[in-house]
């Protein structure tokens, strides 16, 4: 947990130190909002842990294999709209929450969103790993996570203020989730990629960002836009990686959870559920 909280502070400290505090302001901007695409695989975490400790102590790892890998599937959809909105739209996505003063940020902001998503495509790879008790590899992950931080710092905020952060930043958390991915297939055997997920992870980039990039050259997002770009890409993800066969039977439940969140019947969700039904029978 300190570990933790050192690598989130970290960069705001040296950045502080090193250079000026308005870039410690738009880089504090940029921060924040990239750390929320954490959002979705935290929400997963209050049942995750208790589930998959419980499975191991029943020794049923294959299971565990089986939940990872549709949880992080999963979490990957959820994420994605938010990630191709932080990545394309940077400066739109900072002049409606904190000002058109903090746009110069948005290249810092793609830039995190990066480091950051991994953690999507990972899944909860450090939660697994606790839940199996490898507790030990945590803190080693954890150390050289914040040691490599420290060092990309060191190297390029000088040169490169808070760009310089955010790719320290973004390297630190994509190595951290590569790290805790190879452990985990090394000591457990589990990884994230079932059939079904490698699809996902190759269709909603090839679908969307194409979208979003021609999106780009004539829109401008809003308070009132960005919420509908957000639900229409991920409705358009979802039909995605229902067309690509990205779905499998064991999935309804995540489709009704996106209903559920939007409070309201979607056909092109409906047509989903139907076709998740029609598998399982």
């Amino acid at each position: 947990m300190v570990l933790s909280i050192l690598l989130t502070r970290m960069d705001t400290l040296m950045l502080a130190d090193m250079r000026t505090s308005a870039e410690v302001g738009v880089y504090n901007a940029a921060y924040p909002l990239a750390n929320s695409l954490l959002m979705v695989i935290s929400s997963f975490g209050y049942l995750y842990l208790p589930l998959t400790s419980r499975l191991d102590a029943d020794d049923e790892h294959d299971e565990i294999t089986h939940i990872y890998r549709i949880t992080t599937k999963w979490i990957f959809v959820f994420t994605f709209p938010a990630f191709l909105v932080f990545t394309i739209f940077p400066g739109d996505v900072l002049s409606i929450f904190f000002g058109q003063q903090y746009v110069g940020g948005g290249i810092a902001l793609a830039i995190l969103s990066v480091g950051f998503f991994t953690s999507a495509a990972a899944g909860r790879n450090r939660t697994t790993l606790a839940a199996l008790g490898h507790t030990k590899s945590i803190l080693w992950v954890d150390v050289l996570t914040l040691a490599l931080n420290f060092a990309l710092n060191v190297l390029l905020i000088p040169g490169h203020g808070f760009v310089g952060a955010a790719i320290a930043s973004a390297g630190a958390y994509v190595l951290r989730n590569v790290a805790f991915n190879v452990v985990l297939q090394s000591k457990a055997g589990i990884n994230p990629l079932s059939t079904q997920t490698t699809r996902t992870y190759l269709v909603l980039p090839t679908v969307l960002f194409p979208v979003g990039i021609l999106a780009s050259h004539w829109v401008t997002l809003t308070a009132l836009s960005l919420p509908v770009f957000l639900v229409c890409s991920g409705l358009l993800g979802l039909v995605a990686v229902a067309l690509a066969g990205c779905l499998q039977p064991e999935d309804g439940v995540f489709i009704e959870f996106v209903e559920g969140a939007i409070g309201a019947e979607v056909p092109a969700i409906q047509r989903l559920q139907r076709y998740l039904r029609a598998q399982s029978e």
